[in-house]
């Protein structure tokens, strides 16, 4: 959905960027969101920023500032990154 895209780019850049690097391409120390694992399924994907689930590596909640649909938007740009950057990337959900 390309408005969710949309949307999700402009979450993205205003809650993730500045750890996990523009577009979801990481400068290396942080794991690049292209590629996660957490993009298979939005249940999953929406674990770390809004139940903590990494709050021991690092990773804050957001469940302050974000909603499941802000983070099923930020799910849907990482993976239209990663279909657009990572040709034959095969671990993405249709």
């Amino acid at each position: 959905n390309p408005d969710a895209v949309a949307r999700g780019a402009v979450l993205y850049s205003r809650y993730c960027a500045q750890c996990h690097g523009g577009g979801g391409i990481s400068s290396g120390v942080l794991p690049d969101l292209r590629s996660s694992p957490y993009l298979q399924k939005s249940g999953l994907f929406r674990l770390p920023p809004l139940e903590g689930a990494l709050a021991q590596r690092g990773m804050p909640s957001f469940k302050d500032h974000l909603n499941a649909d802000d983070i099923e938007a930020i799910r849907s740009y990482l993976i239209d990154m990663a279909r657009v950057t990572l040709p034959g990337a095969t671990v993405l959900p249709r």
